[in-house]
């Protein structure tokens, strides 16, 4: 069904590569018209891991590709990293706001992203969103935990006001993983609240019912502190 907008769940970040291949080939994408809005910590720009292509450090480099480049792919959220977000840009015409620019003034980078992907041409968006991106404080089980994150009021908001200007056809939300954090208070719950948070609001904006219909899922109480990070091996970018 080519009207068909699909939620991806999960689970690891390679699963995203399959809906933005669908999404890309010719036959629904032949100007390409197709952008990403990408939430996530890390970058996912590596060509191959460990001499792997296919996996979750990996699919953005190969979802870059497959819509063109061109700057219609912008990640928001990114506070780790192998190179700067200049280094990243040169490289593969990525578009990157860190945490720290996007809380200096999250209204414009809401913005600047938005007038970017349509300067790029798009015209149809996908939404990706590692939950990781978010702040620990609302979402500690994942894979790779970040700490000093985006809250969830900034992440909702960027998908409203991007659903105000592109049709959303498609979107995920992955790297939620209960059982990694059993031991921090208030986990898995909080992060399992905050990912039904997203679910909803994606699933709202890809139906344009943003306006009509009011979530059930609201956001959880944040955590009093923000949890260490576990010893991790995983390259993201």
């Amino acid at each position: 069904n080519p009207e068909a907008r699909v939620l991806v769940l999960g689970g690891d970040h390679s699963i995203s590569r399959v809906p933005v291949e669908a999404l890309t080939r010719t036959a629904r994408n032949p100007r390409k018209t197709l952008g990403i809005l990408h939430f996530d910590a890390h970058t996912d720009l590596l060509s191959q891991r460990d001499g792997t292509p296919y996996t979750f450090a990996t699919w953005a480099w190969h979802a870059n590709e497959a819509i063109g480049r061109g700057g219609r792919l912008q990640q928001l959220g990114v506070r780790t990293s192998g190179k700067t977000a200049a280094q990243w840009r040169a490289d593969l015409d990525v578009v990157q706001r860190w945490t720290d620019t996007i809380l200096a003034d999250e209204d414009a980078a809401i913005a600047q992203t938005l007038d970017g992907l349509e300067r790029a041409g798009v015209r149809r968006l996908y939404i990706s969103n590692d939950i990781d991106a978010t702040d620990p404080r609302w979402a500690a089980a994942t894979g790779t935990m970040e700490p000093n994150g985006l809250p969830p009021s900034f992440i909702t908001h960027a998908i409203t006001a991007a659903a105000a200007r592109f049709p959303i056809v498609g979107a995920d939300l992955v790297e939620v993983a209960p059982p990694l954090k059993w031991h921090v208070p208030g986990e898995p719950a909080r992060t399992l609240a905050t990912a039904a948070h997203y679910a909803v609001h994606m699933i709202l904006a890809m139906l344009d019912k943003l306006d009509d219909v009011e979530s059930p899922c609201g956001v959880p109480e944040p955590a009093g502190l923000t949890p260490s990070p576990s010893p991790q091996d995983a390259e993201r970018g």
